[in-house]
């Protein structure tokens, strides 16, 4: 009887021919899928050798396009075998109120993936952000670091101030970034870490 294990305990009852979860097809693929359903439908005569290597070889073609998704009734957690794949993929709601630390996976409108510059927008926010790579906000901050040791001396208070208030925007999320990286045991991708004054 074949069954899949959700890590919370429940355990999904796959015998029933169809069962609860979905099949995924990739839009891509779908109008493919589509016609190789067809044309197994209209085998004239599935008992002959030919049609039945044709209705065989059909078939396998849809499966291979397909993706399995289950959704856990006792925790939530979606449970998604990827076309091609024999591992599932673990997909745990996000808790507004989570204080764990763990890495969760969640939807994101993404706006633009051009590089270096992603634009998002994360769930429950008005406005999108701007991703900034780590190594770009490295390079942001050194430099803003330099510009404000190069303006000690300069004369102009009010550019002065403003420097300063650029470099430490920078510094402050920079040390953000970096902080996240360390709770979750990633490496920076840069000589670091940058130390608050």
């Amino acid at each position: 009887m074949p069954k899949l294990l959700c890590p919370c305990g429940f355990v999904h009852n796959l015998s029933p021919i169809p069962d609860t979860g979905w099949i995924t097809i990739r839009d891509q693929d779908y109008e493919q899928v589509i016609q190789a359903e067809i044309e197994r439908e209209q085998l004239p005569n599935q008992k002959e050798e030919g049609d039945e290597q044709r209705f065989i070889q059909l078939t396998g073609a849809i499966i291979a396009k397909w993706g399995l998704v289950y959704e856990c009734p006792k925790c939530g957690r979606v449970m998604w075998q990827k076309e091609n794949s024999k591992e599932f993929t673990i997909y745990l709601p996000m808790k507004e109120d989570s204080t764990t630390g763990a890495i969760s996976k969640i939807e994101v409108e993404l706006f633009t993936l051009t590089s270096n510059a992603a634009v998002i927008r994360l769930p429950n926010r008005q406005f999108p952000g701007s991703v900034i790579q780590g190594d770009s906000l490295s390079i942001l901050f050194h430099l803003a670091e330099s510009i404000n040791q190069r303006l000690e001396t300069s004369s102009s208070e009010e550019l002065r101030g403003e420097i300063k208030a650029l470099y430490e925007l920078i510094q402050a999320r920079l040390h953000i970034y970096e902080e996240t990286m360390q709770q979750h045991g990633l490496d920076l991708p840069y000589t670091g870490p940058v130390t608050l004054d």
